[in-house]
């Protein structure tokens, strides 16, 4: 009796034990809890049980229930997606009737181009077979006279040639168009490049460089008389034939006196500090020969002859006497020689570095010159 007691208070307390746990019970879901608890919070995450088959068929029911609502509004959503849908690409208000948004049109195909035929067609004459000569090394070759041919073959003058040529300098070509003679070209030596420019131009500007001094002790107004290097700027223009230029120049020219110059009214008179400077303009006919050296470089000599017309203006002053002023008016014939280099940048442009001696009355200079030399 006592052990069947006992056997029954120890299964008493096993279902009481395990009706609180997981495994004897059955957990709603989130979801079911919503429809469970109507507008009310969940405050533990452990939910409630269900106490028999009515109560879970019951809360079952409910969440199909809240299930069909929630459809039932995506359905509405959808179907008014679909309207504006209508509306906006078909332009229409209802589900029927309407045409594409778009016009597709035919599928694109790729273009053909067409091979556009030359206006000139090249005709290649006809290949000849070569011939076979079977001749031994010792054998007699005729070589056949002007206008004649080798036996077993005839040529025309149109066969052979892609023109004909009538006379001297007077060509047709094969289609009947007569082919104008090319222009003579003059013979050049070598080392000389052949020229097409007939005219020349040559700005220059040089240093004046005064060649003398001029001292006069026994003069009855003695004077020491020396200039300063001045500048000087000329244009040269003429004719280029071959190895020659032939032209006319321009020059302008100025001088000043060095501070050492000065004057007597006699040779027992005081002595006064002569200041003052030169200008003068000059004309010369002028020739030029040119010698090449090497490629581009060529040498050329300057020979020139013209007339020279000056102004000088001085002034005479010492301590003793005021400041007097004078000025003289001079012209005379003038002549030059000179020598220079050049150098070819193309068939328009040289340049030239020169010496030049111009002997005159006045100012003696020597110059050296720094010019281009423009060809047309």
């Amino acid at each position: 009796m006592k052990a069947g007691l006992d056997l029954q208070t120890a299964l008493l307390c096993l279902l009481i034990v395990g009706s609180g746990s997981p495994s004897f019970g059955q957990y709603i879901s989130d979801r079911e809890t919503d429809y469970l608890l109507e507008n009310v919070a969940v405050s533990t995450v452990i939910p409630p049980f269900y106490q028999n088959l009515d109560e879970k068929t019951y809360y079952h029911s409910r969440q199909i229930h809240g299930m069909k609502k929630d459809l039932n509004s995506h359905a509405k959503n959808l179907s008014d997606l679909r309207i504006r849908f209508n509306q906006v690409f078909y332009g229409r208000k209802s589900a029927a009737g309407g045409t594409d948004p778009f016009l597709v049109g035919p599928r694109p195909q790729m273009p053909v181009h067409h091979e556009e035929s030359a206006g000139i067609v090249y005709i290649p004459p006809s290949p000849k077979e070569p011939r076979v000569r079977n001749e031994s090394p010792q054998s007699y070759v005729e070589v056949p006279e002007a206008g004649q041919t080798a036996s077993g073959e005839e040529f025309t003058s149109d066969a052979l040639l892609a023109f004909s040529v009538q006379e001297p300098g007077v060509f047709t070509s094969h289609d009947g168009r007569q082919i104008p003679p090319l222009p003579n070209t003059k013979s050049t030596e070598v080392g000389i490049k052949p020229r097409k420019f007939d005219y020349y131009i040559i700005p220059r500007i040089s240093l004046a460089i005064p060649s003398q001094i001029e001292k006069n002790i026994n003069h009855p107004q003695p004077h020491y008389k020396r200039y300063n290097v001045g500048v000087s700027g000329s244009l040269s223009s003429g004719l280029r034939l071959d190895r020659w230029r032939l032209g006319i120049a321009g020059i302008l020219q100025q001088n000043e006196l060095h501070p050492t110059s000065w004057a007597k009214e006699s040779p027992v008179g005081p002595r006064f500090d002569r200041a003052g400077k030169t200008s003068s303009f000059a004309f010369m006919i002028e020739a030029s020969h040119i010698i090449p050296v090497y490629s581009s470089l060529f040498m050329n000599f300057d020979l020139g002859f013209g007339y020279r017309f000056s102004k000088s203006s001085y002034e005479y002053s010492n301590s003793l006497s005021p400041t007097k002023y004078t000025s003289i008016d001079e012209d005379y014939f003038l002549w030059s020689i000179g020598t220079g280099f050049g150098w070819e940048f193309s068939e328009q442009v040289s340049l030239l570095l020169a010496y030049r001696y111009f002997d005159e009355e006045t100012v003696p200079t020597h110059h050296l010159d720094l010019g281009f030399e423009f060809d047309f």
